[in-house]
């Protein structure tokens, strides 16, 4: 891989679900390992900090200019099954994933159908849903380490956790562990999750969930309702009307309008519970 394949100057808000955000420096989608390897090197030698992507439903860059690496692992997307288990690369739709192991009859993934974005993202935030979590499915991973050599990893060391991971380092796949079950039943189960998913959470431009659940039987979006935030909107920014805790780009929003809201929430849920509400999504600022 050659330096002239890293592209400069371009603008992070077309790469992101919430679709807001300034100017990268640089930007690279590798192909392949030793690609991946040439990048981290090259930035380590630079002294230029970077940031993996994957299908960027989960961050939110501010509107300023950046002058770091952006690492579009999208194009890592092979995914391999053999018995009950499934192999999966970091740029692997998770919804696509999710559909190929339905119609294998392999159950496990489906109450996840509906998330957005990439396995490396799935696997890196820990995504879970109406009682599964990856960490309940994965039996191990490759990743690339700081220093551009690969490492596999069990799952106990890859550090899951809530809503979050402690492995260093980018994932470059992931292996699951499934059950054997009926296609037609688990792609029925996939349609009830999708149907639920219509009835409870918003369509648009919007990164999921803004905040974590302070406690397993108290969600942040029930705190943020009675706090009085759905619908309540700064700029072109919005709680949504469905669900309080997701943030809705509604009309050409800003990240300062986004942030703007998030920081209303914190300050209301806390004034009103005493709670002090951490965000799931990752802001880049």
């Amino acid at each position: 891989m050659r330096r002239d394949l890293i592209s400069e100057n371009i603008h992070i808000a077309r790469f992101t679900t919430m679709g807001v955000g300034g100017t990268v420096k640089y930007y690279a989608e590798p192909e392949s390992i030793e690609g991946l390897s040439y990048l981290i090197k090259w930035a380590f030698d630079k002294g230029i900090p970077y940031f993996v992507l994957g299908g960027g439903s989960d961050v939110i860059f501010d509107n300023k200019d950046f002058s770091l690496l952006v690492i579009n692992m999208g194009k890592f997307r092979n995914f391999e099954f053999e018995d009950t288990g499934v192999s999966a690369q970091a740029g692997v739709n998770l919804n696509k994933l999710i559909r190929e192991c339905a119609i294998r009859g392999l159950s496990g993934f489906e109450n996840l159908f509906g998330i957005p974005g990439s396995i490396g993202g799935a696997v890196s935030k820990n995504a879970g849903a109406y009682g599964v979590e990856v960490k309940d499915l994965i039996t191990g991973a490759r990743i690339m380490n700081l220093e551009g050599d690969i490492e596999t990893l069990g799952r106990d060391e890859l550090g899951l956790s809530y809503r979050e991971s402690s492995f260093d380092g980018i994932l470059i796949e992931a292996s699951f562990s499934l059950s054997e079950g009926d296609p037609d039943k688990i792609q029925q189960q996939m349609k009830e999750i999708i149907k639920k998913r219509n009835l409870t959470q918003p369509r648009g431009k919007t990164s999921g969930c803004i905040f974590k659940n302070p406690e397993p039987d108290l969600s942040a979006g029930y705190l943020l309702d009675r706090a009085g935030l759905k619908g309540f909107r700064i700029g072109g920014a919005m709680f949504s009307n469905i669900h309080a805790n997701f943030i809705v780009n509604v009309d050409n929003a800003s990240a300062e309008d986004i942030f703007s809201l998030i920081d209303e929430g914190k300050r209301r849920v806390f004034e009103k519970f005493g709670i002090k509400l951490e965000e799931e999504v990752v802001i880049i600022k």
